[in-house]
């Protein structure tokens, strides 16, 4: 089921995204523009609409989004155990978690930026400029 992201909310819709293994993603949206109404999406709001539904989501903790989100903005896993006042193995084992995760439903994300790349498809990190 594909999606176009209009003012008032998401509908059906034949335009939409097609997702295959996380190597490819086509998107075509439409925005509908309303006198009185703005056209502020939000990069997860789009994420959300060109989303492929039925490709699964896995469940993360609190904690291994956040986990995860600081490794992303460090340069090692020993720099975002600092940040977090975590040991190195705490965050080692938080993202080796998040990757069997994303494994189990059939989806990549055996290297860090696979990983984000799939965190930002689903809604759990906002994509940064």
């Amino acid at each position: 089921m594909f999606h176009t992201l209009g003012i008032d909310g998401l509908e059906p819709s034949p335009a939409g995204a097609t997702i295959k293994g996380g190597a490819a993603l086509m998107l075509y949206l439409t925005l509908v523009d309303q006198p009185g109404k703005t056209k502020g999406y939000t990069m997860t709001q789009i994420l959300d609409a060109a989303r492929d539904t039925t490709s699964p989501i896995p469940r993360l903790t609190r904690r291994e989004i956040e986990v995860a989100q600081t490794w992303f903005r460090s340069r090692s896993k020993a720099a975002a155990a600092v940040c977090l006042t975590i040991q190195e193995n705490t965050v080692r084992s938080h993202i080796t978690t998040v990757r069997h995760k994303y494994h189990a439903v059939g989806r990549d994300a055996g290297t860090k930026s696979a990983m984000k790349a799939r965190m930002i498809e689903d809604g759990f990190l906002e994509e940064t400029g």
